[in-house]
């Protein structure tokens, strides 16, 4: 990953944090319709790809052979009641996993001059 590339990654988290300023409580957990997520939703859903991100990084870089699984976005919204969590907490867990993948990713860029 270059520089740019990495920039660019930690650059989500401000992108988001700037897209869902002004937005009320209500207009963060308003959903157009059944099955349609909100925005809250979304950053949790965005959460929850960044955990498995994190944890699939390490497991290749750990020379694991075994077949990772997929999950269930929508299962995952849902069952963890994510409309009812807080846009503030999701974006820093957010922010926290961005900073420590990017960490991860400096270090391999270190080691193998790419």
């Amino acid at each position: 990953m270059s520089s740019t590339q990495l920039k660019d990654y930690l650059n989500t988290h401000r992108q988001l944090v700037q897209a869902t300023d002004g937005l009320t409580e209500e207009q963060l957990k308003w959903k157009s319709g059944p099955g349609i997520w909100s925005v809250t939703e979304v950053l949790a859903h965005l959460a929850d790809h960044s955990i498995v991100v994190s944890f699939r990084i390490r497991d290749i870089l750990a020379g694991t052979t075994a077949q990772l699984p997929a999950f269930n976005q929508d299962a995952w919204v849902s069952g963890q009641y994510a409309n009812d969590g807080n846009a503030a907490d999701i974006l820093e867990l957010f922010r926290s996993l961005l900073h420590y993948n990017s960490l991860l990713l400096s270090r391999l860029r270190l080691r193998t001059g790419s």
